[in-house]
């Protein structure tokens, strides 16, 4: 029942017309999948040490990661984490330190209590954009974690001068 409930919540932040953020989409869907008070619920998933933290055994960290942030902040570049936002800040900054980061090293990173789509759709950045008052065709992007490497370049936008 709580598997088919998160995903219903997962789900539900897929489809979500970004009129709420993606932790009350997901709240309000696992609720009802429930019938569980979402407060109550909530504190069995605000723990992200133990088995959580777990999962990351199996990333093998990229070191040249590390050595791009430190080389871009060391050049005045704002480094950010603009990664799925279907999880709490605390879940992000731990899939950070699977990479082998260190998630201070970042000036913000997109989660689920302040963005309000999720990826492909474009309001998951747009308000990542606005709130840090970025414009798109200044920013490089970069993947996230993948299960065998960490950091592998994708695209870039036009500009980052």
């Amino acid at each position: 029942m709580c598997l088919g409930a998160v995903m219903a919540g997962v789900k539900a932040m897929a489809k979500s017309d970004g009129s709420a953020t993606n932790h009350d989409v997901f709240w309000e869907a696992f609720t009802k999948a429930t019938g569980f008070d979402a407060e109550e619920m909530k504190t069995l998933f605000s723990r992200y040490e133990g088995p959580f933290s777990q999962v990351g055994e199996g990333v093998q960290a990229n070191p040249e990661a590390a050595r791009a942030v430190e080389t871009l902040k060391n050049k005045g570049y704002r480094v950010a984490v603009t990664t799925m936002p279907m999880f709490p800040l605390a879940a992000v900054h731990e899939r950070i330190r699977w990479a082998g980061l260190d998630p201070d090293d970042f000036e913000f990173a997109t989660d689920y209590e302040t963005c309000y789509a999720v990826k492909p759709m474009p309001a998951s950045t747009k308000i990542a954009w606005r709130a840090q008052a970025l414009r798109p065709t200044r920013c490089s992007w970069w993947a996230t974690i993948t299960a065998k490497t960490a950091w592998r370049p994708r695209w870039a936008a036009t500009s980052i001068s």
